[in-house]
């Protein structure tokens, strides 16, 4: 009998014990978030919002990875990254299988719009290129191959029937190649699609009498938006860079925040909720935060967005 106790009460005892451990341990829940090459914008934004979903949402750890918008589409498509940053334009072609896309993408959601994206090609003021039929045999440098800015080349480039075969040069680097090849002129123009007051822009408009910004017809604008519905027709402002001194019609873009379908809602709302309550912090990281709203944030251009985060905008009564 006493034998028979004794073995009742240890089991007692470990039973409560693993019984503690189940209350008191929760499987850490690790997250990848695809962001750019270290030296772009994106790079340092990132990091803030990692640190604030890691602060904010228990037993969540996010690891930033290098990468850019179409590899980031790419890659989230296929679980190498959880969250990642990406052009609008780019996961609209995701969607429909085009561009850089051999096949339709079907489980990618849009959590929250970051912040608008100008789509700049740019020359030096002082040289006779003033429109994009004028870039035919000349040297251009569209970024990395998987960034957005090299994607929206080629699509803006395919709008006037041309391609980088009508070039004499494609120079596929990052920030700093590009305005190291633009001080030593070894090339014609620059791409990028990005934010107001782009860094490597505004180094590249010290010299000479500043740069130029291509204007987008109005008929390229039209047709490119019914082709990707990621794009917006919109101007970019007079005097964004030195010797940029009247208003361009442009493409425009957002960046956005996305997922893919496997991410739970409540940890898609919690994300969302922490990072528009913290958006101070991310102002601080990077001034193009400052368009950052729940008005803002909700409306993803071409994207379908994530139910979790279509169920927070409801209630805070953004969405209907």
């Amino acid at each position: 009998m006493k034998k028979t106790l004794l073995f009742i009460n240890i089991l007692l005892v470990v039973c409560f014990v693993f019984t503690l451990n189940a209350f008191t341990q929760t499987e850490t829940i690790e997250l990848t978030l695809g962001t750019s090459s270290p030296g772009g914008s994106w790079y340092p934004a990132t990091l803030v919002m990692a640190k604030i979903i890691q602060e904010e949402i228990p037993n969540v750890r996010v690891t930033v990875m290098p990468g850019g918008s179409v590899g980031n589409v790419k890659g989230t498509s296929k679980g190498i990254y959880d969250l990642a940053l990406a052009h609008t334009q780019d996961i609209a072609n995701g969607i429909a299988g085009e561009g850089a896309f051999e096949e339709k993408i079907t489980n990618l959601y849009g959590l929250m719009n970051l912040w608008t994206n100008y789509v700049m090609v740019a020359v030096s003021k002082d040289s006779n290129i003033e429109s994009i039929p004028d870039l035919k045999g000349k040297r251009i440098c569209p970024g990395q191959l998987g960034w957005g800015g090299e994607a929206s080349t080629r699509f803006v480039l395919s709008l006037y029937d041309m391609t980088y075969d009508d070039m004499s040069k494609v120079d596929y680097t990052g920030w700093t190649g590009m305005v190291d090849l633009w001080k030593d002129r070894h090339i014609d123009a620059a791409v990028a699609c990005s934010t107001l007051g782009l860094s490597s822009f505004q180094e590249m408009a010290v010299g000479g009498s500043g740069i130029r910004i291509l204007p987008i017809s109005d008929e390229a604008i039209e047709e490119g938006v019914k082709l990707n519905p990621g794009y917006f027709a919109n101007v970019l402002p007079a005097g964004s860079f030195r010797g940029q001194d009247q208003e361009v019609p442009v493409f425009s873009s957002t960046t956005i925040l996305f997922s893919h379908n496997e991410l739970p809602d409540d940890l898609a709302r919690n994300i969302i909720k922490h990072l528009l309550n913290r958006r101070d912090e991310l102002v601080a990281a990077l001034s193009a935060f400052k368009e950052l709203n729940p008005e803002f944030g909700a409306k993803i251009p071409g994207v379908p967005i994530h139910p979790g985060a279509s169920a927070y905008y409801k209630e805070i009564g953004v969405l209907k």
